[in-house]
């Protein structure tokens, strides 16, 4: 269009019109983008809009597994950021499997009241297990977690 200097046809076109569909363009570049970004794996891609963002909607993370082998100690700091971790997981619906406790962390989070509740924290002793425990738990997800 530039080499024929058909730009100022623009002109001509109302700019709700070019407004819109700049938003719109945004909009549909943006929600494309957005497997790659939060590194989702959805099962499919479909060509129309709103099942695309239902198919991302149903790749959401559903479990989390936290293995903590590799913490020897845990003071108040790295409690204070577990504890808000865990708040925000639970509200988002996320079971968070905890592992590889050492003894010293462990007693922090009994201490500390960070216990486990079905379908939100769970402690496993092993990584095998967690792994095991999110597997029946994405089974097993009920229609009103995924959809």
């Amino acid at each position: 269009m530039g080499l024929f200097r058909l730009g100022r046809l623009i002109q001509f076109i109302p700019h709700p019109v070019t407004t819109g569909f700049t938003a719109g363009i945004g909009t549909v570049i943006g929600v494309l983008q957005l497997k790659d970004l939060l590194g989702l794996a959805p099962t499919r891609s479909p060509d129309h809009f709103a099942e695309r963002v239902h198919a991302l909607w149903l790749a959401r993370m559903r479990v989390l597994i936290l293995n903590l082998s590799a913490v020897p100690a845990m003071d108040i700091t790295g409690l204070v950021a577990l504890e808000s971790a865990l708040l925000r997981l639970r509200q988002q619906g996320v079971l968070t499997l905890i592992t590889g406790l050492r003894p010293q962390p462990e007693s922090v989070l009994r201490k500390a009241g960070v216990q486990e509740e079905r379908g939100r924290v769970q402690f496993c002793a092993t990584l095998d297990e967690a792994a095991h425990a999110a597997a029946a738990h994405v089974s097993s997800a009920s229609p009103a977690l995924t959809g």
